[in-house]
């Protein structure tokens, strides 16, 4: 399907519809604290939404000491990207900076990444095959980042005086655009359970296509992290007469210890007796032992334990989670589904369910766990009305 490129525009999610035939007007953010707003837009060509960009500007100077908390409690991409890439300041980590050493990569970036708003894209996805390989995704990501050095760009805070210089990504293979689609449910991912080879090759196609694609545009590697920087206001910067083949490579992120990061969700998809009978050690630590920031606690998939418990069909310690936090039923993964509606997603793809007469004892589960976050919630909702 051959499209008409020139009527690519950008908008807002929570733009009108009654507006569809407008151009992206830049503007239009989510103020979020005061230090982070996210400005997601949709790409459109023919008036046809094919796309959307995920991204959000950061506002540091509002952050101080504070950087490396508030990244960790918004995401677990942005707090893998600050640690990796920042200090406790926000200041970029002396390692990385150039020109020279093994782990400054090119040595292309230095002290200018020290201080400044920056915007992070989390996601650029043309969602479609019969749209791809047609140029929207570059040219969507030019009128983005485009977007961003305009005077009136405004993401819900004053940027007048300090516009945003720099946009950073951290390239990766969707998930849902592998042309090997995971098996795994998403608490056995969580989990650490092993990705299968031929995923893992699709996985790693997938990501080397999005290197290349950020590199053809102007990105350039941050050291040898996974991590990418484009220079948006400077066009004589390092990384901007720097070929794309000149590029350092990248080293793999250190593996994450699940056991030792996630502790309660480990145990929860661990335990000995997940389905069949309750095992009253961990429903003795979650009711008393463990500390509320762990029962809180999201992973780097954005799951919290009531979510793995919700996914592994586990009643009684999905009460106990809620019994000791309610707030956790209204999160949201990286796929946007609260624990009700991760079960809900896992029923209709009928991972494990059986076919025999009245349904599986998994289904069973799941029914007796759909029923339960759904009472609570209600419970919830007529409490705050």
């Amino acid at each position: 399907m051959l499209l008409n490129l020139q009527t690519l525009s950008l908008r807002s999610r929570d733009q009108d519809s009654d507006d569809e035939d407008e151009d992206f007007e830049a503007g239009l953010g989510d103020e979020d604290e005061g230090w982070k707003s996210d400005v997601d837009r949709e790409i459109y060509v023919d008036g046809v939404r094919v796309g959307h960009i995920k991204a959000v500007v950061i506002r540091r100077e509002e952050m101080g000491e504070r950087f490396q908390t508030l990244m960790d409690e918004a995401s677990s991409d942005l707090q893998q990207f600050a640690t990796t890439v920042f200090d406790s300041y926000g200041h970029l980590r002396p390692e990385l900076q150039g020109p020279s050493g093994r782990a400054k990569g090119s040595g292309v970036w230095g002290r200018e990444l020290d201080s400044g708003h920056f915007c992070y894209i989390s996601e650029i996805v043309v969602e479609s095959s019969a749209h791809r390989g047609q140029g929207v995704g570059r040219l969507a990501l030019a009128s983005f980042i485009f977007s961003l050095a305009q005077p009136d760009f405004d993401p819900g805070f004053d940027l007048t005086d300090d516009p945003v210089e720099y946009v950073f990504c951290w390239p990766n293979a969707v998930p849902g655009l592998l042309e090997v689609q995971d098996p795994r449910a998403p608490w056995e991912i969580a989990a650490g359970v092993v990705e299968p080879v031929e995923v893992r090759g699709a996985r790693l196609l997938g990501t080397e296509r999005a290197v290349k694609f950020f590199k053809r545009f102007g990105f350039r590697r941050v050291g040898r992290t996974p991590f990418f920087a484009f220079a948006v206001t400077n066009p004589e910067h390092l990384s901007r007469r720097l070929p794309p083949d000149n590029d350092a490579p990248g080293e793999p992120l250190p593996p994450i210890n699940l056991a030792d990061a996630f502790p309660l969700h480990h145990r929860i998809m661990h335990s000995p007796s997940l389905h069949d009978q309750p095992d009253p050690d961990l429903l003795r630590y979650i009711d008393s032992v463990a500390p509320l920031s762990l029962v809180q606690q999201a992973d780097h998939a954005s799951h919290t334990p009531l979510h793995i418990a919700a996914g592994s069909s586990n009643l009684v310690v999905c009460q106990a989670l809620v019994g000791r936090s309610r707030a956790e039923m209204w999160a949201t993964e990286v796929n946007g589904m609260n624990p009700l509606e991760l079960v809900r997603a896992e029923k209709r793809a009928g991972r494990g369910g059986g076919s025999g007469g009245g349904g599986s004892e998994l289904e069973k589960r799941r029914d007796a766990v759909e029923l339960f976050l759904e009472a609570e919630m209600a419970k919830g909702l007529e409490e705050t009305s």
